[in-house]
């Protein structure tokens, strides 16, 4: 059986939490660059969502008789 003194013991410490704390670090690396993909997807949507209407407007002013501008 292997003798464990106090050093032993703290590094031990230390390294569990070392890792736990990378591991941490990795996860939230990994959340903020979902969360940043998420943001871009939702504003390019949007983007595309008021192009389209600004299309929609301009073609009904230049087109009174459309359907669209009734």
């Amino acid at each position: 059986m292997i003798s464990t003194g106090p050093a032993q013991v703290q590094q031990y410490a230390l390294v569990s939490l070392a890792k736990r704390g990378s591991w941490l670090l990795l996860a939230a690396q990994h959340n903020f660059s979902t969360a940043s993909a998420q943001h871009q997807h939702l504003m390019s949507a949007r983007q595309r969502i008021l192009l389209t209407h600004l299309r929609w407007y301009k073609n009904a002013e230049r087109d009174p008789t459309s359907p669209e501008s009734r």
